[in-house]
């Protein structure tokens, strides 16, 4: 059963996926929230490789969203589809955080990460998040007082927030 905050959590990622704003995640949906994130964070050619994983896991994404949640099988899933099925075994189904989210928050770390030293900074960190649409608040509440973040706590960061145990 899910608790206050994650039911607001996943409100608003549902808000967040909902990119054409039809009331519905859809297929389309997944492109066009892979194509905002590759314009805002990959847009040079030397990131075309992984502006092809970030689609490739949105892709993915959206297989197991679609299989986990659309009930009535009409190829979108409506607020009440997706809150059912993230907030059961989806949400908790690492194997399908490794093969969608992980994948694309790998690939947006190793494109942000420029200098090579296996982390980013604050700011860089910032302008991930607010890449997908995160509020000022919650980056605070999931920064806390770091100036520098590896590739877990990145991982973590999200994992945090879906779950509902990060508090923003």
């Amino acid at each position: 059963m899910l608790n206050e905050t994650q039911k607001a959590r996943l409100a608003g990622r549902f808000s967040q996926f909902d990119c054409d704003g039809s009331g519905y995640i859809e297929e389309v949906d997944m492109k066009l929230m892979a194509d905002k994130i590759c314009k805002k964070l990959l847009n040079d050619e030397k990131h075309a490789a992984l502006r092809a994983e970030v689609h490739e896991a949105y892709r993915t994404l959206w297989q197991k969203l679609e299989a986990a949640a659309d009930t009535n099988g009409d190829h979108k899933i409506s607020k009440e589809e997706f809150t059912e099925a993230w907030g059961g075994d989806l949400l908790n189904d690492r194997e399908a955080y490794k093969k969608s989210v992980e994948r694309m928050l790998t690939a947006i770390f190793t494109g942000m990460d420029t200098d090579g030293d296996g982390a980013v900074d604050r700011a860089t960190f910032e302008r991930i998040y607010e890449a997908f649409g995160w509020s000022q608040e919650q980056l605070k509440a999931l920064a806390g007082p770091r100036d520098k973040f590896n590739l877990e706590a990145i991982h973590d960061a999200a994992r945090q927030f879906h779950m509902g145990k990060a508090n923003p």
